[in-house]
């Protein structure tokens, strides 16, 4: 993949995403928010952190989807005290302290679970570890070493009260090895609607390249959906009551984490276990090990259960099959 490609990619990313993030930090800090973005990166995203102004309120994690890429945030202090201001309904405070980080890796918790819950909807599982927060002096401060040297830099333009503030995102990803991981053979949005209305689908050829022969492909034809389709050759209403006895295994996922064998070994009575869940968001609900809806925990007769709130679309549960 070269840098452009993966420039593009990040926005549309950004622009799939843009509501469900700016829904979120309404809900937290009670204001209106708008944001643009703005791609500045040379492709060496090492350099372009050395050119950032410090100190900055620094924000880093790693995901893995499609690939691990590396992520750094710096946000300007002040941005950071309004936000934690407007959580609390309180005047910002004068300085940045453990408190306000603490507050603002909340509020990155519930973002990153609301764009989970969208990826997980187009099939595709977001894993994020080692989140970081910390107040640094300047760009040496950031622990870089492992960072890959490619990958890009954006600016967001965040507004809100009257105010614009600046963010700076660089991202370090190793693009060939990005390239190997996207390629697949996902159905696009375009096939996808063909199929749901029923029309042509392009047949996806292989040659065999030894060979030199192409695949010989034919339109499948279907019998057609009228009155008796649900009848058997004798006019008779088909059984299907040999199907409801069929068990289907239903899971509900509370949260993951992400742990070191060290660490697993080190686990006794007591021990908390923090997920990657924030308190509140939506959970996930998995039939045979597909993901079926979302919801919400309650408690029937002494026993714990789940109201589902929202079910996948249809075009979603089609893309997971892909």
């Amino acid at each position: 993949m070269t840098n452009e490609d993966f420039n593009t990619k990040l926005n549309s990313r950004f622009e799939s995403i843009r509501d469900v993030v700016l829904d979120v930090l309404s809900q937290l800090f009670k204001q209106e928010f708008a944001i643009d973005q703005a791609i500045v990166g040379t492709g060496s995203p090492k350099a372009d952190i050395q050119n950032d102004t410090f100190p900055k309120v620094v924000l880093s994690f790693q995901t893995e989807t499609p690939a691990p890429i590396h992520h750094v945030w710096t946000l300007p202090s002040d941005l950071v005290l309004k936000l934690y201001g407007w959580m609390i309904d309180m005047d910002p405070d004068e300085a940045v302290s453990d408190d306000h980080l603490e507050g603002l890796k909340e509020g990155v918790d519930q973002i990153i679970g609301q764009i989970r819950a969208i990826l997980d909807g187009e099939g595709v599982s977001l894993q994020v570890n080692d989140i970081q927060l910390i107040v640094s002096e300047d760009a040496s401060g950031i622990n870089l070493a492992d960072a890959p040297d490619e990958g890009t830099a954006s600016t967001y333009t965040v507004q809100a009260a009257g105010e614009s503030f600046s963010i700076n995102h660089y991202l370090f990803a190793d693009l060939a090895n990005l390239t190997d991981s996207a390629e697949g053979g996902s159905l696009s949005d375009d096939e996808i609607e063909k199929m749901l209305n029923g029309d042509d689908v392009d047949a996806r050829v292989n040659v065999d390249e030894d060979l030199g022969q192409d695949v010989d492909v034919q339109q499948v034809e279907f019998g057609a959906f009228g009155e008796n389709a649900g009848n058997s050759a004798n006019g008779q209403p088909r059984n299907i009551d040999m199907l409801l006895d069929v068990d289907l295994e239903v899971l509900v996922e509370l949260g993951r984490k992400t742990m070191l064998i060290k660490d697993v070994l080190k686990l006794g009575k007591g021990s908390v276990v923090e997920l990657d869940k924030a308190a509140g968001e939506p959970l996930g609900i998995f039939v045979n090990g597909r993901k079926l809806a979302e919801g919400e925990v309650v408690v029937v007769d002494d026993h714990f259960g789940i109201r589902i709130t929202q079910l996948a679309g249809q075009a979603e549960r089609i893309k997971s099959l892909g």
